[in-house]
């Protein structure tokens, strides 16, 4: 997606980290922990990451309480990143690892769509 896209809530919860001082992207490994992202907290316990954020342009913060498709940032290319796009995860803490959980996104004509390794995704 292009850098300055407006990127959404995925579901209702309360963001529990944010990050939005770095301005820039590379494919440097030092670059790996220089993403903006913001992580947010659904009732079930799983958290969604939204990352390589454009700089400057989060919209929440901690504690604070988001809507299914609220406004929460622009998309970018920040940290370890080779064009601007969206890194979109969900995730469940386990105790010992954070496991990667399954998700679905309504396609168009609502179908369901499951994303798999090397598919490109379009938003709708």
């Amino acid at each position: 997606m292009p850098d300055g896209s407006a990127v959404y809530a995925a579901r209702e919860g309360t963001v529990i980290n944010v990050r939005h001082d770095s301005f820039r992207g590379g494919v440097a490994s030092a670059m790996a922990d220089q993403a903006n992202l913001i992580e947010i907290l659904h009732d079930d316990g799983t958290i969604a990451v939204y990352g390589h954020l454009h700089w400057d342009s989060i919209r929440v913060h901690i504690g604070q309480h988001v809507a299914l498709g609220e406004y929460i940032a622009d998309s970018g290319n920040t940290g370890f990143s080779s064009g601007p796009h969206l890194h979109f995860a969900v995730w469940r803490n386990t105790g010992d690892a954070d496991v990667s959980v399954p998700i679905q996104f309504a396609g168009p004509g609502a179908t369901a769509l499951t994303p798999v390794t090397g598919l490109e995704l379009t938003a709708y």
